[in-house]
C-alpha cells in the first residue's frame, strides 16, 4: 500500500512539472513582468541647486563689492559703445555708462565720509571670474552675433550686481550708505529691464 502512495505522489510531481512545462512562455514573462512592477523602483529627488548669497558685515564690504560691480557695469558699456551693430544697443550701453558714472563719483564722497578702507574682490568672487570671462566670450564675436551676446552678458551682470545691492540693503548700512545702494538699485532695475527688451527685440527681427 505504501509503494502504491508513494507511485501516486510522484506520478502527481512528474505531472506538474510538465504542466509547468508547457505553460506558455508569454505568460510566465507576464508574471514576472507583473512581480518586477511590485518593487519600489521610484529614483530619489535631485538635490536642489545650491543657491549663492551675498553677506555683509561692514560697509567697507558693502563699498568692496558696489565699486567692484560698478566698474564692471562702465567696462561692458564701454565695449557696447565701440562694438554696436545697433543703435540701440550702442545707446542703450551709452545710458548704462553715463549712469555708472555717476554713481562712481557718488561712491568716492561717500567713501571719503564713511573713512571706509575699501579692498577688491578676489580673483575667486563668483562676479570677478563671470565677468572676465564674458568679457573674454565677446572678444570672440562680431556684428549682430556681438550684440545678442552683449544682451546676454548685460542681464546676467545687472541681475548678480541687483542681488549684491539687495542684500546690502538688508544688511543695515548707514543713511548715506544705503542712500547710494537705492540709487543703484533704481538704475540697475531700469538697465535690467530695457537690455531683456532689446534682447527679445532682436530675437524676433532675427526670426
Amino acid at each position: 500500500m505504501l509503494s502504491i502512495n508513494r507511485i501516486l505522489l510522484s506520478s502527481g510531481i512528474v505531472a506538474a512539472a510538465a504542466l509547468a512545462a508547457c505553460e506558455p512562455a508569454d505568460d510566465r514573462d507576464e508574471f514576472a513582468m507583473d512581480s518586477s512592477m511590485m518593487l519600489d523602483t521610484t529614483a530619489p529627488a535631485a538635490a536642489p541647486m545650491p543657491v549663492e548669497t551675498r553677506g555683509y558685515e561692514t560697509d567697507a564690504q558693502i563699498l568692496t563689492f558696489l565699486k567692484t560691480s560698478n566698474a564692471f557695469a562702465i567696462e561692458d558699456a564701454e565695449i557696447a559703445t565701440e562694438r554696436a551693430t545697433t543703435d540701440a544697443v550702442r545707446e542703450f550701453a551709452e545710458t548704462v555708462h553715463d549712469d555708472h558714472e555717476s554713481l562712481r563719483e557718488n561712491l568716492s564722497e561717500v567713501e571719503g565720509n564713511v573713512q571706509a578702507t575699501v579692498d577688491e574682490l578676489g580673483e575667486s568672487d563668483e562676479l570677478v571670474s563671470f565677468h572676465r570671462d564674458g568679457v573674454e566670450s565677446l572678444r570672440a564675436v562680431e556684428g549682430a552675433d556681438f550684440d545678442q551676446a552683449w544682451l546676454e552678458h548685460q542681464i546676467e551682470m545687472t541681475e548678480r550686481s541687483l542681488n549684491g545691492v539687495e542684500a546690502a540693503l538688508a544688511a543695515n548700512p548707514t543713511d548715506e550708505l544705503r542712500q547710494a545702494l537705492t540709487e543703484a538699485q533704481t538704475d540697475l532695475r531700469e538697465h535690467l529691464e530695457k537690455a531683456q527688451q532689446l534682447r527679445t527685440e532682436l530675437t524676433n527681427t532675427a526670426t
